[in-house]
């Protein structure tokens, strides 16, 4: 089997770290055009020129909007719309997780605060792009959330509670759009991100062990021994993106090397 995505218009957001820079880099391999977003319009530049255009001569772009501000966004998407000719046909909703710490310490401002960073964008956006879809036939959403959405994980109140309510919207909006559109969630788990590796220093100096301990403690939760890297999430995503994963619609992904308990 070979995956091409020759012709189609992809969404990628926050894409200049981690698995949604990842992602753009694999889907623009596999020959779509990108349409990167985020809020660091610098990271935007220079993430632009990492972008294959040998496939098809693909053209990519970017827009300039913050996930923290969702009339930013709703603008945003909506004027880029108004200038683009084509659909879009894939929407990669992704952005970066919310603080760590028990939930029971979480103001309902920070709740909210995070319930809008990923909820209420990731439907904006799918709510902008769904006509085009419909209109050209062809629909991929596919939300990264994360592993804590199948096992809640320790100290992670707010990404918990966030990451059921992203799983309870998808399968909704997957279940009223068909029969052209599909709707999923990947899940990874431990990943070699930034953020990631900016948690794990933090728990370090609160412990007061070194880097490696808390690395090797992380790794041994995993039965493949290792972190996963942004590359092979964005693997299961541009399947998932791709004609075919035609019948695949309305579940969770988990991409963790096995760390979640439960089936």
């Amino acid at each position: 089997m070979q995956i091409t995505l020759e012709g189609k218009n992809a969404l990628v957001c926050g894409s200049t770290d981690g698995i949604g820079k990842a992602t753009a880099i694999v889907l623009a391999e596999m020959g779509a055009n990108i349409t990167l977003l985020s809020r660091n319009e610098e990271k935007l530049q220079k993430t632009l020129k990492e972008l294959d255009t040998s496939i098809q001569g693909q053209k990519h772009q970017y827009i300039v909007a913050d996930f923290f501000q969702s009339e930013q966004v709703t603008e945003a998407i909506k004027e880029h719309l108004t200038q683009q000719t084509t659909p879009f046909h894939i929407l990669i909703n992704n952005t970066g997780g919310p603080p760590l710490g028990p939930l029971i310490e979480k103001s309902s401002i920070e709740i909210i605060k995070y319930m809008s960073l990923h909820l209420t964008t990731f439907h904006i956006l799918a709510q902008s792009l769904i006509p085009g879809m419909n209109e050209s036939g062809y629909g991929r959403i596919v939300n990264i959330s994360s592993n804590a959405a199948k096992q809640p994980l320790l100290n992670m109140g707010i990404s918990n509670t966030i990451r059921g309510a992203i799983s309870g919207w998808a399968k909704t909006l997957a279940n009223e759009l068909g029969p052209n559109i599909t709707v999923n969630n990947i899940l990874p788990g431990p990943t070699d991100t930034k953020e990631l590796r900016n948690i794990i220093a933090g728990k370090a100096e609160q412990s007061g062990r070194s880097i490696e301990e808390v690395y090797g403690v992380l790794h041994s939760k995993v039965p493949l021994g290792r972190l996963g890297s942004p590359r092979e999430i964005a693997n299961v995503v541009a399947f998932i993106a791709s004609p075919l994963a035609s019948f695949v619609n309305g579940t969770n992904i988990v991409v963790d090397g096995g760390k979640t308990g439960s089936l």
